[in-house]
């Protein structure tokens, strides 16, 4: 393995034997068998800052990329949702997790996971519990992944429901919510599948900010469906089944 890295400059062998950085160190281009196969190498990987190297650190266009790709990673965590706009496309109704402000939400991410007890009650009330689907939107750590898509996203959802003849109930939106709120969620909505639309955890790429996921709960109905769950599983008392779709 070390003998066709110096093969191909990766690394290099000195007069000593010491072996240090070679000239192609960091160069992924000897992997590609052209610039076209170098070019959709990059494309597929958004998240990679850059390759060019000053000696032993990326060079400065690198460098400032990665810091402005983390700068906008942390302005996405501290944003807030903007209900407006979501109220702008459709009429949402606004649920309270447990956490009082941005700061609480971000140090304790348990309180995310749960709804305040008022807000559980105006789920539950509201939701028809004869409906298929329920949709919910968060922030969840990136208010900005909601903000990019939902207005593309939520007209496709909608129309793709509709086209498969699935009774949708109300529109929710909440605040400072976690992964883990899906299953509080659908817990009160009633509906057989409670879509979670969440914002994730930016990562160091400029696009990451925008990563929104979907948790799909579908709720186990029967004794059929529930002892097969149970059985996959090893959990006797499962309710939900869990999926994740990435936007």
């Amino acid at each position: 393995m070390l003998f066709r890295s110096i093969e191909r400059g990766i690394f290099e062998r000195l007069a000593m034997g010491e072996i240090v950085r070679g000239p192609n160190w960091g160069n992924p281009r000897i992997f590609c068998r052209s610039e076209a196969e170098y070019q959709s190498l990059l494309h597929a990987t958004p998240a990679v800052p850059g390759f060019t190297p000053a000696g032993p650190r990326p060079a400065n266009d690198v460098s400032r990329s990665l810091r402005l790709h983390q700068a906008r990673a942390r302005q996405a965590i501290h944003g807030e949702l903007d209900l407006e706009l979501l109220n702008r496309l459709t009429s949402f109704q606004v649920l309270e997790t447990l956490p009082a402000d941005k700061e609480e939400h971000l140090n304790h991410p348990h309180l995310g996971a749960r709804l305040k007890p008022s807000s559980a009650a105006l789920l539950e009330a509201l939701c028809d519990k004869t409906c298929d689907v329920q949709i919910v939107v968060s922030d969840g750590l990136s208010a900005e992944a909601v903000h990019a898509n939902i207005e593309e996203l939520l007209p496709v959802l909608l129309d793709g429901l509709d086209a498969r003849q699935l009774k949708l109930g109300g529109l929710f939106a909440a605040r400072y919510g976690r992964v883990k709120l899906a299953e509080a969620t659908a817990d009160k909505t009633g509906a057989r599948l409670t879509i979670l639309l969440i914002g994730e955890r930016p990562g160091g790429d400029a696009l990451a900010a925008q990563s929104l996921s979907a948790y799909l709960v579908y709720r186990l109905a029967g004794d059929d469906e529930q002892s097969w769950a149970a059985e996959a599983s090893n959990h006797a008392g499962i309710r939900f089944e869990i999926g994740r779709a990435h936007v």
